[in-house]
């Protein structure tokens, strides 16, 4: 049997992290991954998974990668005062050297040496994306190697990263290439980290530190009937209600398919803490700003009245705007395109 060939997500720095909806369902409900050992003779000559190698872990994967490389994930501590930090092996059961360093590092670290600093936290309940700590001489909080951590066949070498602890108290862990561990309690070992055999010790408590690099995770959705998109962060919800489901042919009264699909928006807001709620209309770019700009106003207007019938929490105000064309969600060069841009988006706290 071969390791596990599903392609994960490989954190990339980004200004924020852009999930699509099944990534970030998988995240927040959980995905398939590989725990345990997978000990079994092979009749092709290919080494065997030794069980013992796997003992002590708290779960344990495999790369997606030629190699056969184990992912044994060993702990996740509170090492020092609101850091955490992950400890994880890699073992070659294949039979070939495999090189670690261009597997776990950013190769524009900007550094000679490789680091470990595409392992990341995610805490799906706060959708946070959490990056290894940085200190101030440049260098991650993470094991540091200059020799492209070469694993020999049959050998293992442990790694390390340091982050910034998530308020959440079971985390998924991205090692590159390999499926997410999920729901990894945070345990206790202060003190600093016993790093890999020729890496430096990296003790965020004795560092000057960086700002740490924490993204939101941002989930987006599409109702399979195209009625509505929605796009979710750490912050808000957006909700962009089809104007071609809402309302006839440039009309702004709403039409007898509306009321179900604003009764499930104004249930989430009813479920949110939010206080204010902005009704945003907007048009594609045929017509012209004298028609487009007064349509997406009234058409907002008319989205709002509904939900303020519809909302049944108390202390919930509106704020109405009309956008014609402007802010595209997608370039008015097609019509599924066009369709996507005639909307109102309802937008509001999470």
């Amino acid at each position: 049997m071969l390791p596990p060939a599903n392609g994960m997500l490989h954190a990339m720095p980004a200004r924020r992290t852009l999930l699509a909806c099944l990534t970030v369902a998988a995240l927040l409900t959980g995905c398939s991954y590989i725990t345990g050992d997978r000990s079994a003779g092979r009749a092709d000559g290919k080494p065997t998974r030794d069980a013992n190698t796997s003992s002590g872990a708290l779960q344990t994967g495999w790369m997606n990668v030629r190699n056969w490389i184990r992912v044994n994930l060993l702990a996740l501590d509170r090492t020092s005062p609101k850091v955490v930090t992950v400890r994880f092996r890699l073992t070659n059961t294949g039979d070939a050297s495999f090189h670690t360093g261009d597997k776990l590092s950013y190769t524009d670290y900007g550094t000679a040496d490789w680091h470990a600093t595409a392992v990341t936290l995610v805490d799906a309940q706060a959708r946070k994306h959490y990056y290894p700590l940085t200190a101030t001489d440049g260098e991650c909080v993470c094991s540091v190697f200059d020799d492209g951590g070469d694993i020999e066949p049959g050998e293992s070498m442990d790694f390390f990263a340091s982050f910034t602890e998530p308020p959440g108290k079971a985390l998924i862990v991205m090692v590159p290439n390999t499926p997410p561990f999920l729901g990894v309690p945070v345990g206790d070992k202060p003190g600093p980290v016993e790093p890999g055999e020729g890496q430096p010790v990296r003790d965020a408590a004795k560092l000057d530190l960086e700002a740490p690099k924490i993204l939101p995770i941002v989930g987006v959705s599409r109702a399979v009937d195209g009625s509505k998109e929605e796009e979710v962060d750490d912050k808000e919800v957006e909700v962009r209600l089809s104007s071609d489901v809402l309302f006839a042919l440039n009309k702004a009264d709403l039409s007898p398919r509306a009321r179900q699909v604003l009764t499930d928006v104004a249930a989430r807001i009813d479920r949110s803490k939010a206080a204010v709620v902005k009704v945003d209309g907007y048009t594609d770019d045929t017509g012209n700003d004298a028609i487009n700009n007064p349509l997406s106003r009234r058409r907002a207007a008319a989205v709002r009245d509904a939900l303020t019938g519809l909302v049944t929490r108390d202390g919930v105000t509106y704020q109405v705007a009309g956008h014609g064309s402007a802010d595209p969600v997608a370039p008015n060069t097609s019509e599924e395109n066009r369709k996507r841009n005639r909307r109102v988006s309802v937008t509001f706290a999470r």
